[in-house]
């Protein structure tokens, strides 16, 4: 079998993560259908001394504003070897967790934050308490004073938060998709994901309805601190192909082995308007967005019901120019009320079969995700440096490394 090895290190300020791996594809994507093929065993070993807290603000979703940055930087040294057997489309790069002057989005962050570029400005979201914020800027770190934009119009009472758009390059109309709580349920609320099009670069929005939605009614039973069921907290992304516009979203509701990172699409043709997304489940692409059945590429081991729950969601992600691959960080709870046990990093050629999460950083606060730094780069794509946000707050620059483009063939790590 082939190996893996990942190491991580601490140089003074500097966190190093070097990855070696080779990942492929274990379902092979044909016209839109899919075929299994066998997954070969991991084994892992962790040799991790104890971590003390990061720096980044505690804050929850209907919590305070975010605080002051706090002291404290991850110091933690890890070793973890795995032996994996994959197919096809080999992976292999290094990567660096640098540490960088503090930089912060001038919106409130509670959700994802994409940003767009119109012409030589670049614009971006930040969402909380039912209100998103617009900023622009030559540069994701030279950014305006935010300003309250219009959101959608929804017939239902309750909340919603602008997490994902894309700019459609023929028209230049902007397409956005939003997370909507609704407030006029028994108990709680469970999250809905809609459609919207804005015709002055984000400023206003106009609804287009729902996309994805659970199909298992609310369970008022359920004692996690927030959400009886429902999908949300996703992220949008056209493939590198320009087929498909690909939806990865937390679902909240239905059998276990459902619950967590689940995945969508609709052809881009269709813009990812109602009735034309559908979620993967069982091998195939015919479930529908709203009702329908889906199965989970990041399973939660105990489901959301709580009041304890391990689970990945959340997932924010971008193609990488550089490594020609896309790349997913993503919260990890295990525990109450959400409790943030670290953020996670995991690649994929396809947005169907992703390497297993690995740990980069300890967080107090939700919602990482990065931002390209050069021209035209997003929060959906991305080169070789990026800088990492967790909670809408900036003090790390990650930087890739293609081995291959160093050593001109793909190594394995003995």
């Amino acid at each position: 079998m082939i190996r893996r090895l990942i190491t991580v290190s601490l140089l003074s300020m500097l966190i190093v993560f070097s990855v070696s791996l080779t990942a492929g594809i274990m379902l092979l994507l044909l016209e839109g259908d899919v075929v299994e093929e066998e997954l070969g065993l991991a084994e892992e070993s962790v040799d991790c001394p104890p971590v003390r807290p990061n720096a980044f603000p505690t804050r929850h979703r209907s919590g305070n504003r975010p605080s002051t940055l706090e002291e404290g930087l991850d110091r933690r040294v890890c070793r973890i070897q795995l032996r994996e057997a994959f197919r096809r489309t080999p992976i292999d790069f290094e990567f660096q967790l640098i540490e960088s002057p503090l930089q912060q989005f001038p919106g409130i962050v509670d959700s994802n934050s994409p940003a767009f570029w119109t012409g030589e400005t670049v614009m971006v979201l930040n969402s909380a308490w039912g209100e998103t914020y617009r900023s622009s800027g030559d540069s994701v770190e030279n950014l305006s004073e935010p300003e309250l934009i219009q959101l959608p119009y929804l017939e239902r009472p309750g909340g919603v938060w602008m997490e994902a758009t894309w700019t459609d390059p023929a028209t230049l109309v902007l397409y956005g998709w939003y997370h909507f709580e609704p407030d006029d349920l028994d108990c709680q609320t469970a999250p809905i994901i809609g459609a919207a099009v804005s015709y002055d670069d984000g400023l206003s929005w106009e609804n287009r309805g729902y996309v994805i939605r659970s199909g298992y009614d609310i369970d008022c039973d359920y004692d996690n601190g927030y959400f009886t069921g429902g999908s949300g907290d996703f992220s949008v992304i056209v493939d590198s192909s320009s087929r498909y516009i690909y939806f990865l979203f937390s679902n909240y509701a239905g059998p276990i082995e459902q619950q967590g990172v689940a995945v969508a699409r609709s052809r881009l043709a269709d813009l990812g308007q109602p009735g034309t997304v559908f979620k993967f489940h069982a091998g195939n692409w015919t479930q529908p967005g709203v009702g329908g059945e889906a199965t989970a590429l990041f399973p939660s081991s105990t489901g959301w019901k709580g009041p304890h729950v391990e689970a990945y969601w959340g997932p924010s992600v971008h193609w990488n120019t550089y490594l020609r691959s896309y790349v997913a960080l993503l919260n990890h709870t295990d525990g109450e009320q959400w409790q943030q046990e670290g953020i996670y990093i995991s690649f994929s050629r396809n947005l169907l079969d992703w390497t297993p999460p690995r740990k980069i950083l300890e967080a107090n606060d939700w919602y990482p995700q990065v931002v390209g730094l050069g021209l035209e780069e997003t929060d959906k794509l991305a080169g070789q440096t990026v800088r990492v946000y967790v909670g809408g707050v900036s003090v790390f620059v990650l930087e890739f490394s293609d081995i291959a483009r160093n050593v001109g063939s793909y190594r394995l790590a003995p």
